[in-house]
């Protein structure tokens, strides 16, 4: 909304700043206790983290490691993402619940492609970053960055093989985020 009213846009990302700090805390306080009457909930907010925090910074792609960003903040970061996790104990719930209809791949129907090598070198060095107690990071960070990288890393293989399946079917979806987006 902010690149549509950019005479507002101050205004709104300040408003839209509150509105996450809001939501994050009660999902926070809520994610230990997920229940089928709140699954739904968690769930939609946890798709939203990664799309808020990539949109808050201007899209430009430095979602974790780029220039200026504080090392405290990006492990805090992470563990928001790893406590995403637990919501795969309550799937089941949300593939019975409201948003049935939006889920029509469970991950236990896809069979993930395995990485190329390209792509486990990349991975390979994001966890080099961290790893072999140079980087500061004490060993709770460590495991937490740890687990948010192999969670990453499913969810990579994932979205390969749904790729793969989407332009099997001939379904184009180019441009669809953008005009949403903007």
């Amino acid at each position: 909304m902010a690149r549509l009213n950019p005479s507002r846009a101050e205004s709104l990302c300040s408003q839209a700043a509150l509105h996450h700090q809001s939501g994050l805390g009660i999902f926070r306080t809520t994610i230990p206790n997920v229940t089928p009457e709140n699954c739904d909930a968690c769930f939609a907010f946890s798709a939203t983290l990664a799309v808020y925090h990539w949109t808050s910074t201007g899209g430009k792609g430095s979602l974790f490691f780029g220039d200026g960003v504080n090392g405290e903040i990006t492990v805090e970061w992470v563990k928001v993402l790893r406590g995403v996790h637990v919501l795969k104990c309550a799937w089941h719930w949300i593939l019975d619940g409201p948003l049935k209809p939006l889920l029509r791949l469970t991950p236990e129907s896809l069979q993930p492609d395995e990485l190329c090598p390209e792509d486990r070198e990349r991975f390979a060095e994001l966890r080099r970053l961290w790893s072999g107690g140079n980087a500061g990071f004490t060993a709770e960070d460590v495991s937490s960055l740890d687990e948010a990288l192999d969670l990453l890393q499913e969810s990579y293989r994932f979205i390969l093989t749904a790729q793969e399946d989407t332009l099997a079917r001939g379904f184009d979806t180019s441009g669809a985020f953008l005009s949403v987006a903007e």
